[in-house]
């Protein structure tokens, strides 16, 4: 038998102004986090049901329901108001995309913190946004939580931060 590859390679779409996600209901995040594993489609499912059409994302909590880990099939991460770079170290896939924005961001002498996330400290954050392997980072305009019982939805208004650091990391892309 004849092993046959094949390889297709475009240019990351353009994306769209800023997206709104949700937060899955007493979600563990992946089992397999550290890689990609096919069986994550089908275990995903019944999340990807629950994802309502006002969702482009569901962000996976940790076992405590406070804690943000990472979307389906995306990495989140936190810009705070003092301008440090916030994401989950554990239960979440670190790709390549994940580890360009960490390196740009550091690379333009911002600071990262390896922590996860949590509901309490949403007022604290400037900006949030999404990344995966075809999409630079993009800004979120609202969390929401509709599974916690009078948590209010976190709205973002200031997409600027995000924008222009995602052509600084297009322009990583690019050299």
């Amino acid at each position: 038998s004849e092993l046959k590859i094949a390889v297709m390679s475009t240019s990351l779409p353009t994306p769209a102004q800023c997206v709104r996600v949700h937060v899955a209901a007493a979600a563990s995040g992946r089992k397999r986090a550290l890689c990609k594993d096919s069986s994550w489609a089908g275990e995903r499912a019944p999340l990807e049901a629950e994802k309502n059409q006002d969702a482009d994302e569901i962000l996976l909590a940790d076992e405590s329901g406070e804690g943000l880990l990472e979307g389906l099939v995306t990495n989140f991460f936190v810009i705070d108001h003092e301008g440090v770079l916030i994401t989950a170290k554990e239960h979440v896939l670190e790709g390549h995309m994940r580890a360009l924005v960490i390196h740009t961001w550091q690379a333009q002498g911002g600071r990262v913190s390896y922590t996860t996330p949590t509901l309490s400290e949403a007022s604290s954050w400037k900006a949030a946004f999404l990344t995966s392997a075809v999409r630079l980072p993009q800004p979120i305009s609202e969390i929401c939580w509709p599974h916690v019982a009078g948590a209010p939805s976190h709205k973002f208004s200031d997409f600027a931060p995000v924008l222009e650091f995602q052509s600084l990391v297009q322009q990583a892309l690019d050299e």
